[in-house]
């Protein structure tokens, strides 16, 4: 009867070792489904960082074009002011450009690392519920083990019994062993 419990147990151990995977499994394609979105995520700012060198390139050259324009339609003293003019946007234009790209870059880092954060915070709840419910299992399993020896020990005890009668030996409690007991 009792090792009927002690398998009941060993079998909820097992069934509780099946859950753990099955929720190891849940969790390892959360983390693939969050590296996606990361890579997704990387792949959506590279591509920004593209746009915005387009844009860059596109207005300098707009700005460059209508620099010489109104250059050419002038004197060489304009000419030359408009040439700087249009320097002076051009820089500022690159100022901008460097700006974003540092904002951009500033914004990977930082989903970088709410992605790692997320992922190793995942990773220390998933170890330490599993630690603590093998503790709780393993333990489980200890008592039950010592409960079947418990158990056996009492079995052989009533063994020995069916072997010995009790009476009383002058008022006082004492055995006698059937002659044909092994000693």
């Amino acid at each position: 009867m009792d090792i009927d419990k002690l398998y009941e147990e060993v079998v909820r151990f097992n069934n509780v070792l099946l859950d753990y995977e099955r929720r190891l499994d849940v969790l390892t394609q959360r983390l693939g489904q969050m590296a996606g979105t990361f890579d997704r995520s990387i792949a959506d700012v590279r591509a920004t960082q593209a746009q915005i060198l387009d844009e860059a390139s596109a207005r300098a050259e707009k700005t460059i074009d209508e620099g010489v324009r109104r250059a050419l339609g002038r004197n060489w003293s304009e000419f030359d002011r408009e040439v700087g003019k249009t320097l002076s946007r051009l820089q500022e234009g690159g100022q901008e450009f460097i700006q974003s790209r540092q904002a951009a870059n500033q914004h990977v880092k930082w989903l970088s690392l709410k992605t790692l954060a997320a992922v190793a915070a995942s990773m220390a709840v998933l170890i330490g519920g599993g630690a603590l419910l093998l503790t709780m299992e393993l333990k489980r399993v200890h008592q039950a083990e010592a409960r079947l020896e418990s158990i056996e020990v009492r079995a052989d005890v009533a063994e020995a019994s069916r072997h010995v009668i009790i009476t009383s030996c002058g008022g006082r409690p004492c055995i006698r062993l059937e002659a044909d007991t092994p000693r």
